[in-house]
């Protein structure tokens, strides 16, 4: 919103009759329903390229040409990676942290709903997460059990492969969602021997309209 609209821009390429290309000009391109584009408010305006053929007939094509309102837009800073350990080595269950992450509103509008909608896994070396229904090891097994937390608080226990479409948080304008994750680890922790897992989370983000 706010840019110059110049058709030129969304023209390809043109040919007469005799096959010869043909140089844009104003009288190529023409906005539907005789509008004008208005780039100083949001909307939507078809755009219709056309020329004659030998038979005097227009051959049209056609685009669409969107104006949006920044304060529409999701504008978003979000961590790139995080990371997460287990911080003891005696008993069953070590008991697994991470530092802070931030996710920031950079809208001065808007605000945004936060959610988890997927959690994909791309290397577990065998280890598995354990879900909402089952019981946590009585003694050493290959598993985990990851939660997160949103400004201190549980928001998803068990984090799983099936964990998807939870709702996180809400973030105002211009601020920031605390996350970071918990748990605990079943697995063997002998000196030297380091697990290392990916996995993926998808975050969806949906504006909050007043």
């Amino acid at each position: 919103m706010g840019d110059n609209y110049d058709p030129a821009d969304g023209f390809v390429s043109a040919t007469n009759a005799d096959g010869e290309s043909l140089p844009f000009s104003s009288e190529m391109s023409w906005v539907a329903n005789n509008a004008m584009i208005d780039t100083s408010v949001a909307g939507d305006y078809v755009v219709i390229y056309g020329l004659p053929n030998h038979n005097g007939d227009i051959v049209k094509t056609i685009t669409e040409v969107i104006v949006k309102d920044p304060a529409d837009e999701i504008d978003v800073t979000i961590p790139t990676a995080m990371l997460f350990a287990n911080t003891e080595n005696n008993g069953v269950a070590k008991q697994i942290e991470s530092r802070d992450y931030q996710i920031t509103n950079n809208s001065f509008e808007k605000g945004v709903n936060v959610e988890l909608a997927a959690f994909n896994f791309e290397e577990t070396n065998g280890l598995s997460f354990l879900k909402t229904d089952d019981e946590d090891p009585m003694a050493e097994s290959n598993s985990l059990r990851l939660n997160l937390k949103a400004e201190g608080s549980a928001v998803i226990q068990s984090l799983n492969e099936t964990t998807k479409n939870v709702s996180i948080g809400t973030i105002k304008p211009e601020e920031t969602l605390t996350i970071a994750f918990d748990g605990d680890y079943f697995g063997s922790t002998q000196e030297g021997v380091k697990t290392t897992i990916s996995q993926e989370m998808v975050l969806k983000f949906n504006l909050i309209r007043e």
